[in-house]
């Protein structure tokens, strides 16, 4: 009881400063393979804190032909320009930040850029600046890897190998023939890097994240450090990759929330 009461006052509190600042307009940026449905609960935790959002999740289809993803992405922009509103982007993994760091190479007139005031990162990224067709179909496979042992065919590890070993060579043969997608993924963090405005960043990372290392998370957070962003890291026990939220709901809303209010609150006061 103790609990729930703290959380509906927490709640009240939130609707109330809702009313009296100017709330920031939140993009939900998904990791590769996400359906649009999987970004619910996060976006309702950010409306419960009076929020609006703005939620995207990049088809595999889509992703796979250059043409159709950055046509998805411009008509994310435009839908984004319709708002004037300090801008928070939450990305989650590789996809999440390549769709974010195309969303910037996209933006001309530097008006989305000019609006962003907090970077939240989950899982990633962990790209790197020459990033091969080998490498990322590396990266792809591990992922397709941990997909697995959690069906069926996981309790098969004969099947599973077979499975995995035909996936790696299926993708460095598309990734070979269609060669700009693993380009684009390449050229992220050069565009991130060039393009991105210095804002507070929060990094949320899995203990025990198998698809991507922690080195090359780390590196990314050291590079944003170097850039003179203002870095809060939050590790989460026996998690894995985009897992955080579902295993620690409440370890992870907390530090959303501490982040956002730490970070933001005179950011949110000066929009006002």
């Amino acid at each position: 009881p103790t609990v729930d009461h703290h959380r509906e006052a927490l709640t009240v509190d939130n609707r109330r400063r809702a009313t009296s600042v100017r709330r920031e307009l939140v993009l939900l940026l998904g990791w590769g393979g996400c359906r649009q449905a999987q970004l619910r609960r996060y976006a309702a935790w950010y409306r419960a804190e009076g929020h609006e959002v703005v939620a995207y999740a990049m088809p595999i289809t889509k992703a796979r032909r250059g043409a159709l993803a950055l046509a998805d992405i411009r008509g994310l922009l435009h839908r984004l320009r319709r708002s004037d509103a300090p801008l928070i982007v939450h990305t989650f993994s590789n996809m999440g930040f390549v769709t974010y760091a195309t969303l910037l190479s996209l933006d001309e007139d530097s008006g989305l850029r000019g609006r962003i005031v907090a970077h939240v990162v989950d899982s990633g990224p962990g790209l790197a600046p020459q990033m091969s067709t080998a490498s990322f179909a590396e990266d792809l496979t591990r992922a397709l890897a941990v997909n697995v042992e959690a069906t069926s065919w996981g309790r098969r590890p004969r099947l599973a190998r077979l499975v995995g070993a035909c996936a790696k060579l299926a993708l460095r043969l598309h990734y070979h023939l269609v060669p700009e997608i693993g380009g684009r993924y390449g050229r992220a963090l050069r565009d991130y890097a060039a393009l991105a405005p210095v804002v507070p960043l929060l990094a949320l990372v899995g203990e025990h994240d198998r698809i991507l290392s922690e080195a090359q998370v780390q590196a990314f957070i050291e590079a944003e450090r170097a850039r003179g962003a203002d870095v809060t890291q939050a590790v989460f026990a026996g998690s894995e990759h985009v897992n955080h939220f579902r295993r620690h709901p409440r370890a992870y809303g907390a530090a959303l929330r501490e982040f956002l209010c730490s970070r933001l609150a005179g950011a949110s006061q000066r929009a006002a």
